[in-house]
Parts: C-alpha cells; structure tokens; sequence
C-alpha cells in the first residue's frame, strides 16, 4: 500500500479558491460601500463627535445614517476594552490560518464564513487606521438595549440606534456561517471511515532439539 501524500503549501491554497475569492469580493464590497456613505451621507464641515444625522429609509427597521464608532479610538473606554479588538483580531486571524492552510477537506460554509469574518475584520481595520473609527452607516430603527442618556456618545457606540457597517454584517455572518460549516465538518468527518491497520500475526519460533 503506496504512503498518503499530504498536500503541500501551494496545493492547498488552490483548494481554498472559494475562501480568497469570498475574501477579496468581501473587502472591496465593504470598503466601496463606506466610500459611497463618505460621500453621500456624511453632512458637509461633520466632524468627530458631531451629532449624526438620519435619513429615513425603512421606517422603523432600518435609516441610513454616519458616524465613526470604535471602542478602541475612545481613550476613557479603558485599557480592557481597548485590548479586546486586537485579542479578537489575534483569534479570529488564528481561525482563518487553520481554514485555510491546515490539510483537510472544508465545507463550503466554513471557507465563506472564515472569508467574512477575516475580510470584514481587515476592513474595519483599515477604517480605524485610516479615519480613527469604524464608518457605520445604517441604523436600526428601534433603540439599543445597552443605551442610556447617561452613556450617550456621538460615535455610534453607545448610540440610541445601534449603527453598523457592510463590515459589521460580513462580521455577523461570517461567525453563523463558520459555526454551521465546523458542524458538518465535524459530522463528515465522523462518518468517514478510520483506516483500518492490519493485525500481525505473532512469529513462530521453532522449537530446537535438546
């Protein structure tokens, strides 16, 4: 019986072409749909900390809106909440090295939600890096539960309204679509058959004469 060959490096990363096709798709979605809301939704002279404007579109679910929110960017938000994005950067980055370049076959739905997650990750990344913050700008329509006027911001982030991004769903996505995808993974993989190792058989030593 001829040895396993396991896939190189190279070989690998051909199998995983939905994973970098859903990864770039991601980041060039996200990133034109921020520049469309700079140029299109921001108010003229807005500033950081300025009031965010509404504009109505599904009353009651959804309004477009803008404003830069990042936990990280706010200096009284504590050393623990500004540690927390980079431990989650360090996590997800570890998932998707495993889903992309450790052997083993990969549900579609692992590849796209590791894709998502990675790509939106990197997308909010750069906003934060290159605009201070993360540019939200949709709304839900209904108020946001951990919100208080005592902790009011204008950055988004403990906003009346919760305000996402394209980034934000790639996000939320991303993390429903990689715990579906580790499940059938993990199912197929139970289901498939453990090779069996051939039982050998105990040597007979003649007995000598005395």
């Amino acid at each position: 019986m001829e040895p396993t060959v396991k896939p190189g490096l190279l070989d690998r990363v051909r199998l995983r072409k939905p994973l970098w096709i859903a990864t770039a798709a991601t980041l060039v979605i996200d990133q034109l749909a921020k520049s469309w809301a700079l140029l299109s939704l921001r108010p003229e002279g807005w500033q950081a900390g300025d009031p965010s404007p509404h504009y109505p579109f599904i009353d009651g679910v959804i309004h477009g809106t803008w404003s830069l929110g990042s936990i990280a960017t706010q200096p009284e938000a504590g050393a623990m909440n500004s540690i927390a994005p980079i431990l989650g950067m360090l996590f997800w980055s570890a998932i998707f090295f495993v889903v992309a370049f450790k052997s083993g076959r990969r549900h579609l739905l692992t590849q796209l939600g590791a894709a998502l997650l990675f790509a939106g990750m990197i997308s909010n990344l750069l906003d934060v890096s290159i605009f201070g913050g993360v540019r939200n700008f949709m709304e839900l329509g209904f108020d946001n539960p951990l919100w208080s006027p005592s902790q009011a911001t204008n950055d988004g982030t403990f906003a009346q309204h919760p305000q996402f991004s394209t980034g934000a769903i790639a996000l939320w996505l991303g993390m429903a679509s990689l715990i579906i995808g580790a499940l059938i993974d993990h199912q197929r993989n139970k289901k498939q058959p453990k090779p069996k190792v051939p039982l050998s058989r105990p040597s007979i030593v003649p007995r000598q004469s005395p």
